[in-house]
């Protein structure tokens, strides 16, 4: 990024990046961007024009660092553990010869070993340059079903709902004993009231399945059977 630090306000910019083979090699923007697809020292020139004074040029060395980290840094996925079990962090990518990191735990080393759940991020980074990355390390994906439920209005245990946490996707299902499907629903904090199509189902045992999955598992499926009463 480039800065036009000019105490006047000019009429228009002319910069020169001084990097031919590049195809935005030139800007007329007040503050510019450019990328330098190699390293090395470049002179950076300015023109400014204000009103009808003459132009005014300044040039300025920079220096581009090779970057030897790029493309070399990557935690991979989101994933689930139960609380408690221990797993190994680490850059998954090459390891740059001379490369740092700086993990958000306060580790300086390649490779970590955590039991505790939550975000973790790395900054790696060679004498010059640097990369970020991070990821989430959630809970196991765990839900609890109750087996029956008694839909009479007196709010005590008067919805079947699903508990559960660590589930990035939810789906409830629930049929009747002949096998059709009666709730839905893809929402955890909602829960079937024990009525279908406005009026109140039979006290009867029916049938349940809940399909879930937790960050960076797969799908699981879950039935059973809870009983209405009232």
């Amino acid at each position: 990024k480039f800065y036009d630090d000019s105490d006047v306000w000019p009429d228009t910019w002319a910069w020169d990046f001084d990097d031919p083979t590049s195809a935005t090699n030139n800007s007329v923007d007040q503050h510019p961007v450019h990328t330098y697809s190699r390293s090395g020292t470049y002179n950076v020139k300015m023109t400014i024009k204000e009103g009808c004074q003459n132009d005014t040029s300044i040039v300025r060395a920079i220096n581009v660092y090779e970057n030897t980290v790029l493309g070399n840094l990557d935690l991979g996925e989101d994933f689930s553990v139960c609380e408690g079990t221990s797993f190994e962090l680490y850059n998954i990518k090459n390891e740059t010869f001379g490369s740092e990191y700086s993990w958000s735990s306060g580790d300086t080393t390649r490779v970590i070993k955590k039991d505790s759940l939550g975000v973790y991020s790395v900054i790696m980074s060679d004498r010059n340059c640097t990369l970020f990355d991070s990821f989430k390390v959630g809970n196991c994906p765990t839900i609890f079903t109750p087996n029956a439920f008694t839909p009479n209005g007196d709010k005590l245990n008067d919805v079947f709902r699903i508990k559960g946490f660590g589930l990035v996707e939810f789906e409830l299902l629930i049929f009747n004993r002949w096998g059709q499907l009666i709730y839905k629903s893809n929402d955890i904090e909602e829960g079937w009231d024990g009525r279908v199509n406005s009026r109140d189902a039979q006290i009867d045992v029916y049938v349940f399945k809940v399909i879930y999955k937790g960050i960076g598992t797969s799908v699981e499926n879950k039935v059973g059977h809870i009983s209405l009463l009232r």
